[in-house]
């Protein structure tokens, strides 16, 4: 299934799951810009995973940090090229 997120934190609990960044999506939202990062994760690991990151306090937090990096990374990027292709 293909899963998109703006949340940067869902989206690094993701890659600490061993998924991949599949793209990303600039959208429009009023004056303000989101980036959707896209993921191909299947039905079920998706709903468990959401209730794992939501409902639990554990973790591997270094790791974590460091995807979180990646992510942010991946969304200055997308925002930057986006900009770019408008003008």
């Amino acid at each position: 299934m293909l899963y998109q997120t703006a949340d940067s934190r869902l989206a690094s609990y993701f890659l600490l799951n061993g998924y991949q960044l599949d793209g990303t999506e600039v959208r429009n939202f009023r004056e303000d810009d989101r980036v959707l990062l896209r993921f191909n994760i299947e039905d079920g690991d998706l709903s468990r995973m959401k209730r794992e990151f939501f409902e639990s306090e554990k973790g591997p937090f270094l790791e974590y940090s460091n995807f979180q990096k990646f992510v942010m990374h991946a969304i200055r990027e997308a925002r930057e090229l986006a900009r770019e292709s408008l003008q």
